[in-house]
């Protein structure tokens, strides 16, 4: 199934994503600064050569297949970029450790999304942001 998921997800989300989100997402990660935490970062890494302003970026993504077809996209930005595969409700994520986080189109796929928010909020430092 994840297999599937990752090799259709894109052609079924193009005509969308060209047309309402590719504008949205641009205007949302245009404000991450520092270490940035990409929840769900799919089968593109579409977010990536978006990230203009920040240090860092740690991209978690639980479907394997998605995250090696997204590898091709960490060498479109200037920004370092390191892949994790994990799960958002138990992110590998040190507690307080990361400025900004940033969930695009992913809490539709997570399981438990309360579990998912609660584990992101625990990486994100004091002065924060999360830009969902």
């Amino acid at each position: 199934m994840q297999k599937t998921f990752a090799n259709y997800y894109d052609k079924a989300m193009a005509p969308l994503e060209k047309r309402y989100i590719h504008r949205w997402r641009k205007n949302l990660l245009a404000k991450t600064t520092g270490t940035v935490l990409e929840i769900g970062f799919g089968s593109t890494g579409i977010n990536f050569p978006i990230y203009e302003t920040c240090d860092k970026v740690i991209a978690i993504e639980p479907n394997p297949y998605m995250l090696e077809k997204a590898k091709h996209r960490t060498h479109q930005t200037s920004v370092p970029i390191d892949l994790v595969e994990s799960i958002a409700e138990q992110l590998p994520i040190a507690d307080d450790s990361v400025d900004t986080i940033a969930m695009t189109l992913v809490l539709c796929s997570v399981m438990i999304w309360s579990q998912c928010c609660k584990s992101a909020n625990e990486c994100l430092n004091r002065m924060g942001n999360f830009w969902c």
